[in-house]
């Protein structure tokens, strides 16, 4: 069984907690409209907090390219494929995201912060970004779900404390 790193665990737990956040004000809007606490709180961060996300895959993807080895060959072709799949996605959301922003013409901006200036609307990336956006991100939800569950499965049923190896590292 691998045991995770201070750093592994630190970048799991940040973006957990960051797309925690991004699903809560999703949700909350579904359910109970953009009159609600979450949504108030969260809805306006959205797109901060997506660029954040995409700059976390950004050092997820360095430190598990510089050597990090805790989830290599001791998974199965499932796991590996599964945990692509969330790298991706991870990227990929954030990335239509910034297509929606940049296509429209409205420019990209972390806190206030102007990354990219306004301009023209590129019609081409507008639209593939709208077409992506939504279906990515629920398609990451369910994905995030089916990580958690089986999380909740290794260590409930399998017991072998795959929970706590993520959260004390042993």
């Amino acid at each position: 069984m691998p045991t995770y790193n201070l750093t592994t665990r630190l970048l799991h737990w940040l973006a957990a907690l960051l797309l925690i956040a991004q699903f809560s004000a999703a949700i909350a809007e579904i359910v109970a409209g953009k009159e609600n606490v979450v949504s108030q709180l969260v809805g306006p961060l959205h797109g901060d907090i997506g660029l954040i996300v995409l700059g976390l895959f950004a050092i997820r993807l360095a430190w598990k390219l510089s050597g990090d080895k805790t989830t290599g060959s001791q998974h199965n072709a499932w796991v590996k494929v599964g945990h692509f799949a969330l790298y991706a996605l991870m990227a990929l959301v954030p990335i239509s995201a910034v297509m929606i922003k940049i296509g429209a013409g409205r420019g990209l901006d972390l806190f206030g912060i102007e990354l990219v200036s306004s301009g023209e609307k590129v019609a081409w990336m507008l639209e593939s970004g709208k077409l992506l956006h939504t279906p990515l991100a629920w398609l990451f939800g369910a994905l995030i779900a089916g990580h958690i569950l089986m999380a909740v499965y290794h260590q409930f049923f399998l017991k072998d404390r795959a929970i706590g190896r993520m959260v004390k590292g042993k």
